[in-house]
């Protein structure tokens, strides 16, 4: 059963992914908040990826996220001047967002 799911779940992201892709946003040192609402309808799980100067982060460590509400907290990272914060995630399609 949970072979399917995440089968499901593979299949969901690359349907997504041809239709909506990766989103990213970028942060430097003056702009990044300290907790941050994603503007999506979701996010499939696992999606998430933060890259500080292109050094991966480590979720629930540098950061945290709560899929459900779309929100990412933050207040771990902290970031010098010259410093960038790039978030990226696929989105869940808003044919979707009702049953995943």
């Amino acid at each position: 059963m949970k072979f399917r799911c995440v089968c499901l779940i593979g299949l969901l992201m690359l349907i997504a992914g041809s239709a909506h892709g990766r989103v990213l946003q970028q942060f430097t040192d003056r702009t990044l908040p300290a907790s941050l609402t994603l503007p999506t309808a979701g996010i499939f799980l696992h999606s998430d990826t933060l890259r500080l100067n292109g050094r991966l982060l480590s979720r629930s460590i540098d950061y945290t996220i709560d899929l459900q509400s779309r929100y990412l907290n933050l207040s771990q990272i902290r970031l010098n001047t010259g410093d960038t914060l790039v978030v990226s995630y696929h989105e869940v399609p808003p044919w979707a967002a009702s049953v995943y």
